[in-house]
């Protein structure tokens, strides 16, 4: 009779278990965002002087309220630690406003670092979410006002995880201004190699076109034109890595769809040199390196060239076969 209880009751059990495993499981693999959120303001408070000022411009999302949740997340780890002076969002504001009103047509190169001096900040924070299948990549950046280089460049995949989706409820891609590890997740890495674009490969293309350019020189690693945004957006965040890696500076592309958005530009419009010459001044880069991928299937082929942004001319180019 006891072993018939015993049985009885661990039925019981079995079926509640069952009952339960319908629910829909929801990826929870990986760094949270509020994690890569702590370690990319670490990052920043370490990399500067004590009592430098930084401004938090703007952070790129499929939602506003994934951005205004990232950019509030950072400024208040930001001023806790009490190391670096935070510049106020409604100052931010107020500036970002006159900086709007000067791009309205051609402006100088020294434009993309003119919100920070204005708010006499060192450094300007941006950042962006990137998807890569059930999962997204968050990266956050902090550029030098005065040189335009690269200081800090955090990439980290985070879990899909009930915060994040909650978060990412609101459709439609989003440039938000202050104003308003686990082996399962895929890395920019995983996404070139499942496309067959090795990194020996980029490496390969990256030194050819390095062997045309004057050293350390101003760099806007523009865009990838391609029907794969992801793949695109993976290529470039690996030459980034690699120029940086070089010495070279790298001007920063968190503001890129901000500045697309006010001259009314598209991805598309990236291909045309005229363009790509004139995001260059944007920018202040003194080069413009782009490309794209042609072909489909099994016959692909990745082509990368430099542009000289003064002269317009083509400092060098390579193309591979994938």
């Amino acid at each position: 009779m006891k072993k018939m209880f015993i049985m009885i009751i661990s039925s019981i059990v079995l079926i509640m278990g069952c009952a339960g495993g319908g629910k829909p499981v929801v990826n929870s693999v990986g760094m949270t965002l509020d994690q890569s959120i702590k370690e990319a303001s670490i990052e920043i408070d370490g990399r500067f002087e004590a009592n430098s000022k930084i401004a938090l411009v703007n952070f790129t999302s499929s939602s506003e309220q994934f951005s205004v949740y990232v950019l509030d997340e950072l400024t208040a780890n930001l001023v806790s630690s009490r190391h670096l002076e935070v510049i106020d969002r409604q100052e931010i504001d107020l500036r970002r406003g006159e900086l709007d009103f000067q791009m309205s047509g051609e402006v100088s190169d020294e434009s993309m670092q003119s919100l920070g001096r204005t708010l006499g900040a060192q450094n300007i924070v941006s950042g962006s979410l990137t998807n890569i299948g059930n999962d997204y990549r968050i990266v956050i950046r902090a550029l030098n006002v005065e040189t335009g280089r690269v200081e800090v460049q955090y990439r980290q995949d985070i879990a899909n995880d009930p915060r994040v989706q909650a978060l990412l409820s609101s459709s439609g891609r989003t440039a938000i201004s202050s104003t308003t590890s686990g082996s399962s997740i895929q890395t920019s890495s995983n996404v070139i190699a499942e496309n067959n674009v090795g990194k020996d490969t980029l490496q390969r293309m990256a030194n050819t076109i390095m062997m045309r350019l004057s050293p350390r020189a101003k760099i806007l690693i523009l865009w990838i034109n391609s029907n794969d945004y992801d793949l695109s957006n993976s290529i470039l965040n690996e030459l980034e890595m690699i120029f940086i890696n070089t010495n070279f500076t790298i001007v920063d592309r968190g503001l890129m769809e901000i500045i697309m958005s006010e001259q009314n530009l598209r991805y598309d419009d990236l291909a045309r040199a005229d363009i790509v010459r004139h995001m260059g001044n944007l920018f202040g880069a003194e080069v413009v390196i782009s490309g794209n991928i042609i072909g489909s299937g099994n016959s692909r082929q990745l082509r990368i060239q430099a542009l000289d942004v003064q002269t317009g001319s083509i400092l060098g180019g390579t193309s591979e076969q994938y």
